[in-house]
């Protein structure tokens, strides 16, 4: 664990000299920093909007924002949280814009299920997996948001509550309360599967 933290504290410490340097006139270091966070953050857009023709755009939307904001970044948090809050600020200026709601990839089920066992049952049919995808279909993109950041990006409570720009209290309540909705929303959409058989 103690050289875990090393390695990232190491890591931390290259990425804030490579930012130096970019502000510094080595402008062409910043594709270090895309190469990096790319998959990442493509990951993150698709599984907010789930939109796969959109997703290279908005990606190409939050670096492009980034490179702008560079010299507003004060060193506080680590790049990618800040790089995440911008991608999530993007994804909620595209959904207000478009009036998409609450979709998610079938594939982001597992992570989710995996991590909430305890709350759901197993879902582990093709027929359980579609009955998930539509319950989080109808959640609030508050809620999903929140469950994509911990379930599927394994974010810590600190970094979720940089990105979304609330204390850590409010992010382990509203994901508590994200978790509950998730399951009530499955369990109702189970019964009424059950009743129709």
């Amino acid at each position: 664990m103690d050289q875990q933290r090393t390695v990232l504290s190491f890591e931390e410490k290259s990425e804030s000299r490579i930012i130096k340097e970019i502000l510094n006139g080595r402008k062409e270091l910043f594709a270090s920093l895309i190469d990096k966070y790319l998959e990442r953050i493509r990951n993150l857009i698709y599984n907010i909007i789930n939109d796969p023709y959109v997703v290279d755009d908005l990606t190409q939307e939050v670096f492009i924002k980034a490179y702008e904001a560079l010299p507003q970044f004060q060193f506080r948090s680590s790049f990618y949280t800040w790089l995440y809050k911008i991608a999530i600020n993007k994804c909620r200026d595209y959904i207000r814009k478009k009036k998409v709601k609450n979709l998610l990839p079938i594939y982001s089920f597992n992570n989710i299920s995996n991590n909430i066992a305890d709350e759901l049952n197993s879902y582990d049919s093709i027929d359980n997996k579609i009955l998930v995808k539509q319950a989080l279909k109808k959640m609030k993109t508050s809620f999903k948001e929140i469950l994509i950041l911990k379930e599927i990006e394994n974010l810590s409570y600190k970094e979720i509550s940089e990105i979304l720009g609330c204390e850590i209290g409010t992010v382990k309540s509203k994901l508590a309360r994200a978790r509950e909705n998730f399951a009530k929303i499955v369990n109702q959409l189970s019964e009424d599967v059950n009743e129709k058989k």
